[in-house]
């Protein structure tokens, strides 16, 4: 270290300090969002990370942009950093005394183990244990309100590149990749999906679902050429072609191939009629090929007047993409059945071949060999895959940041010389993934499949918290402490989608139809189990006693004696899935309420199972969830949909109570009831991965946490709140010092 960079560090380290000698009260504006550029010109980011929480009141969006511009791809981060870049996009609009529960989540994703003062926040909520599976650091630009369709990489001027995407819904959006950060408004590109984008010497092209294909300028956004086609472009791409080698564009429909000049005046075409897949590609030397895919047949012709090499594929092909190999220019294409191969443009021979690369292939595309391999194939599990043609071997790059398939991928080669992957989603978001990993972490125990189903249960002095996942494994933790206190073990044959305690037990249900009861701590079977339902059993409701009900996808209520059977015909009221069911004590009796798909609250009595009067309605969708809620004088019975809404109704009068109240944007999954230091809260998860607080008398919302990941269920119990998640299991606390 040179004498001028120990003076920056100790300039920095001295601004940190005031920063952390001055908390609560925020650093000024100017420390605030310069802090970190000086932080990363002096490479002082160990320095940072240990002022703990100091951090979290800087920009994070300049903390998250510096790192990105200097460090990501390059080298290691330490924890509290990289969990800003990775969660920057949620720490914005979150307070300062949330941010640091925000990046101890994205931490336990990366497999971070820092001191917990780094993470020690005096927000609402408060940390405490979590059991993520591992995800590799990744960059998270923003997002779409559409599925991603098409990305790549364009020039913006000689020492600035951009990654340009495409979506669903017509819409082209540009991304500072070195930034982080959108760049322009999004560009109404298309009436229908973007289906195909590539880069040209001063911006790009585009072609939709509508025909068109349109030039812009990738520095203002403005369209400057546009041409139509009589059907979908399939495919565009733009190189030096013709006897000047000039730049020229390709476009490939169903009609067949059109060569556009660089400004999109047309130059000649070739017909291709019926297909339903084409891509068309300018060769290195100048000359252009097709390849067309109909009936699973793979046909490649080079233009003008080619042979044709046909080549069937043994099933319908799903995918095409031009990629140039050491070889020469060639043709990828992958089936149905998860097989790809590599096909020669100039004699259609097979020049690599994966049998089965992966299950499930959603997108493929040639990327720069500097990113790990000359295709990357995204798949419907949210994961990229290298294909490396060498010896016909796959191995995953990316993965557990996508909420669904990854639907486009892509690679950048930043000005200076890093190579990232990109990706977009059926998510609608867009990803920068590192090509430089550490090795994964040894993991602990934990969920290889989403977290839907959980329950807490006494165990001794201890409480237990039991989780249920898709791959049909439960795990025992410590409620207090998160450590595996009962390793995992199959319970159902399929996803268990369900826990309850009943009648001094535990109860399961499984996609399989099926409910198991185990002993108070889960470690051992009590009896055989039932075949319960016609499809998945989605709830179960201790009604008292040794009596508990279920309901299932075949909307039927049936009630089990947990020492005999069933003891009774089924109930039968809703019109389809019953999702959700809870018992209470209402005005001297108890009542089995049910809800779910046909958007109505039904009321039963517990003893004789008759309807407890007319059903509620004021959802405008799935019912997913209820909590009874013991207030002064009743009980409050809360309801949340699919619409988004919760609903809060006099459990005996049927009544509702308050204005329907909003917030989630989407699904709410689960209610609970949590204590804080002033009362209790009503607790919601929802589908737009936040955590909420509401005031159980006025409806009001309290407060709202970004999760970063989507919650499916949780247990609240005193102030602790758990959260299973795709993830794995997460535990939060509620703090109760700030309103």
């Amino acid at each position: 270290m040179t004498e001028a960079e120990r003076r920056l560090t100790a300039v920095v380290a001295r601004l940190l300090a005031l920063v952390r000698e001055g908390l609560p009260e925020p650093p000024s504006p100017y420390l605030s969002r310069y802090l970190p550029e000086h932080v990363a010109e002096a490479n002082a980011w160990q320095l940072l990370a240990d002022e703990g929480v100091v951090i979290d009141w800087l920009d994070p969006q300049r903390v998250a942009g510096e790192a990105l511009r200097v460090a990501f791809g390059r080298s290691d981060l330490p924890m509290s950093v990289a969990s800003v870049l990775a969660a920057h996009h949620l720490l914005v609009a979150a307070a300062p005394e949330d941010r640091a529960a925000i990046r101890a989540i994205e931490a336990s994703r990366l497999g971070g183990a820092e001191p917990r003062e780094h993470f020690a926040g005096v927000g609402r909520w408060r940390f405490d244990w979590c059991h993520h599976r591992y995800e590799p650091l990744h960059v998270t630009l923003g997002a779409h309100t559409a599925k991603v369709t098409v990305l790549t990489a364009v020039v913006a001027g000689p020492n600035r590149k951009l990654l340009a995407t495409g979506a669903e819904d017509g819409v082209v959006r540009l991304w500072d990749p070195e930034a982080g950060q959108p760049v322009l408004d999004p560009l109404a590109a298309h009436a229908g999906a973007v289906t195909a984008i590539a880069a040209t010497a001063g911006g790009f092209v585009t072609g939709g679902e509508d025909g068109a294909v349109r030039l812009w300028d990738v520095r203002t956004g403005r369209l400057t050429a546009e041409r139509q086609l009589a059907s979908a472009v399939l495919s565009l791409s733009v190189g030096a072609a013709g006897a000047d080698l000039d730049e020229h564009v390709l476009s490939a429909s169903a009609g067949g191939v059109t060569v556009w000049s660089a400004d999109l005046e047309p130059r000649s075409e070739f017909a291709a009629p019926g297909v339903e897949l084409a891509v068309a590609l300018i060769l290195a030397g100048g000359g252009a090929a097709v390849a067309t895919a109909e009936n699973g047949e793979l046909r490649i012709r080079r233009l003008p007047g080619g042979e044709l090499h046909t080549r069937g594929q043994g099933g319908p092909v799903l995918h095409l993409t031009a990629v140039r190999t050491g070889d020469g220019d060639a043709i990828a294409v992958a089936n149905v059945d998860g097989a790809v191969m590599v096909c020669d443009t100039a004699t259609g021979a097979v020049s690599s071949s994966w049998s089965r690369a992966v299950d499930w292939i959603s997108c493929l595309a040639a990327v720069p060999s500097g990113i790990g391999g000359v295709l990357m194939a995204g798949t419907d599990a949210g994961t990229v895959w290298a294909l490396e043609p060498s010896d016909g071997t796959s191995r995953q790059v990316a993965g557990g940041g996508h909420l669904g398939p990854v639907t486009a991928v892509g690679g950048l080669t930043m000005l200076d010389g890093r190579s990232l992957l990109a990706t977009g989603g059926e998510d609608g978001t867009v990803r920068l993934w590192s090509t430089v990993l550490p090795p994964p972490p040894a993991s602990a125990a934990h969920h290889r499949g989403s977290v839907r189903a959980a329950t807490s249960a006494a165990s001794g002095s201890a409480t237990v918290l039991f989780t249920g996942s898709a791959d049909g494994l439960v795990v025992g933790w410590s409620f207090d402490g998160g450590e595996v206190v009962r390793l995992p073990w199959r319970a159902h044959s399929g996803a268990v989608t369900v826990l309850q305690r009943v009648a001094g037990l535990v109860a399961s249900g499984g996609d399989d139809g099926r409910i198991r009861l185990w002993s108070p701590d889960m470690s051992e079977p009590v009896g055989p189990g039932w075949q319960a339902h016609d499809g998945w059993v989605r709830a179960i409701a201790d009604l008292g006693g040794s009596l508990f009900a279920s309901g299932g996808n075949d909307g039927v209520i049936r009630v089990w004696d947990g020492t005999g059977g069933e003891v009774r015909p089924p109930l039968r009221g809703h019109l389809n899935a019953v999702r959700t069911m809870a018992c209470a004590s209402v005005g001297g009796q108890r009542l089995l309420f049910t809800a779910g798909n046909d958007q109505s609250v039904l009321r039963w009595s517990a003893a004789t199972f008759e309807p407890a009067g007319p059903p509620l309605r004021g959802h405008t969708d799935w019912v997913r969830t209820i909590v009874a809620v013991p207030v002064a004088g009743g009980v409050r019975l809360v309801t949340g949909g699919n619409d988004g809404s919760i609903i809060v109704w006099d459990a005996e009068s049927g009544r509702q109570l308050l204005p329907a109240m909003t917030g989630h944007r989407g699904t709410v999954r689960s209610l609970g009831l949590v204590s804080t230091g002033s009362g209790e809260a009503l607790v919601s998860i929802g589908g737009d991965q936040t955590v909420r607080l509401w005031d159980v008398e006025s409806g009001s919302p309290l407060h709202v946490l970004p999760l970063g990941v989507q919650p499916h269920i949780l247990v609240a119990q005193r102030d602790r709140v758990a959260i299973g998640t795709d993830a794995g299991v997460l535990m939060l606390g509620v703090t109760g010092t700030r309103s």
